[in-house]
């Protein structure tokens, strides 16, 4: 198990774009393959693991590539917390003085978890809005 620091995801300046990744834990059906976890996120990189074989069609071995992104949240971090660091600050954006339009986007395969993760973000950007809104 990886363990995330909630410093690690530190604030910017509100970049235009901020790009992020939540790793889903494996299910019960991978698990129960014994399936690779071929993913590792220690944020904000992610690192994918593949299976590979030698050009001898025999020997195996992992090949690793990584991939950096605004934040990585490994499936150990809460919603809320990939909320606190990918979404909080568009909610503040929109009420500001400064306001303006955001938007937030789920993007990935099948069984990926985007419904799982935004059903929790749109409660707390509703639960926030009126509460901001409010005084």
């Amino acid at each position: 198990a990886h363990e995330i620091d909630a410093n690690m995801h530190e604030e910017n300046d509100h970049p235009k774009i901020c790009v992020c990744v939540r790793k889903r834990p494996l299910n019960d059906k991978e698990r129960t393959k014994l399936d690779h976890d071929s993913v590792t996120c220690l944020n904000p990189v992610v690192w994918v693991h593949s299976s590979k074989l030698r050009v001898d069609g025999i020997s195996k071995y992992l090949d690793h590539s990584n991939y950096c992104f605004d934040h990585a949240f490994s499936e150990d971090v809460s919603t809320k917390d990939v909320y606190r660091h990918s979404t909080m600050p568009l909610v503040e954006f929109v009420v500001s003085d400064h306001g303006g339009r955001a938007t937030v986007f789920a993007y990935g395969q099948t069984g990926s978890g985007k419904t799982y993760t935004m059903q929790g973000i749109q409660s707390m950007v509703a639960e926030d809005l009126f509460l901001l809104l409010s005084g």
